[in-house]
């Protein structure tokens, strides 16, 4: 896992690679494109705002998704980024 920056604010995306966001929503593969999109603007945005940095929750991302529940994974993701 790469090193983290101290920084005061972030943006916590919880999201899959592309194409098992598209395969777990059960859309045709042409949908990965879409989330690949949507994952590319949500980092163009946090990218712009000084002093925010974006943490991919999830498989290949910046923190693993741990817990039951979404309020679970919610909460250990928020404690992993303090």
């Amino acid at each position: 896992m790469e090193a983290l920056r101290q920084s005061t604010r972030c943006i916590l995306l919880f999201a899959r690679p592309p194409g098992e966001e598209a395969r777990a929503k059960r859309l045709a593969r042409g949908a990965r494109g879409i989330f690949a999109l949507g994952r590319r603007r949500v980092a163009a945005a946090a990218a712009a705002l000084p002093g925010v940095d974006l943490l991919v929750v999830g498989p290949g991302g910046t923190l693993p998704q741990r817990g039951e529940g979404f309020a679970e994974r919610l909460a250990n993701a928020f404690a992993a980024a303090r």
